[in-house]
């Protein structure tokens, strides 16, 4: 099923882009099981560390972490803080070797995620009709993800130092596909961070509602409740 809150209907679209943790697939088990094996690599590496970190307290700091810095958007460098501040509690001093080598732990498991069952279809078939990018605050690589093959390039808060809602990575990638913002349509499950940047930037939206919320505002162009309803869309 697929609604137009606002009375619009998509045409004139030139490009799509997409969010891509818990719009294409499931991240909550995908970080989870990323930080067991971060806790679990350094528990067996530096023998003092569970004296000071349970796995819970370990997630905790790393919450902590991200909310003493809220001007780094680069969420590698917010894994790299963490990593070496829980290190320091535990009395112990790295250099960038070995911090890479847990950061790589992180990372790599990071990238093992399993889609959504339709979003496979969805991103073949759309990527035959138009363009697609991905825009994600996240550290997520396509490339390791094995969904490079559908998208023409990623933006990140590395591209231009600003995460979602800011609308720079919009801005960014309309400007890199030569398109004006209007015609990207951005698809999202995120309406504090995907809807609202893409109104932010001029882009129309899509709210990738899957969990059935009822939210107070909206600004999304389209609520759809699975991907494959993308597919009914005329973007011309």
């Amino acid at each position: 099923m697929t609604l137009y809150p606002n009375g619009k209907k998509m045409i004139n679209i030139k490009a799509l882009s997409f969010d891509l943790d818990d719009t294409l697939y499931d991240n909550k088990p995908v970080i989870n099981n990323a930080y067991q094996l971060l806790y679990a690599y350094l528990k067996n590496n530096y023998p003092n560390f569970s004296n000071s970190f349970t796995f819970d307290s370990f997630i905790t700091s790393a919450i902590k972490i991200k909310q003493n810095h809220p001007d780094i958007a680069d969420l590698n460098m917010i894994r790299r803080l963490h990593i070496k501040a829980t290190l320091t509690t535990a009395g112990y001093t790295i250099n960038s070797s070995k911090e890479q080598q847990a950061f790589d732990v992180f990372w790599q498991a990071r990238q093992n995620i399993e889609l959504f069952p339709e979003a496979k279809d969805v991103l073949l078939k759309l990527s035959k009709q138009l363009p697609l990018v991905a825009i994600s605050n996240g550290n997520a690589c396509i490339k390791s993800m094995g969904l490079e093959q559908f998208f023409q390039f990623s933006v990140s808060p590395l591209d231009t130092g600003q995460a979602k809602p800011h609308p720079s990575m919009f801005l960014y990638a309309s400007e890199k596909l030569n398109i004006k913002p209007q015609e990207l349509l951005h698809i999202g499950d995120m309406i504090d961070t995907d809807i609202i940047g893409a109104h932010q930037a001029g882009c129309r939206s899509v709210w990738f509602n899957q969990n059935q919320q009822q939210p107070i505002n909206n600004p999304a162009d389209l609520i759809i409740e699975n991907l494959s309803d993308l597919l009914t869309l005329n973007f011309y």
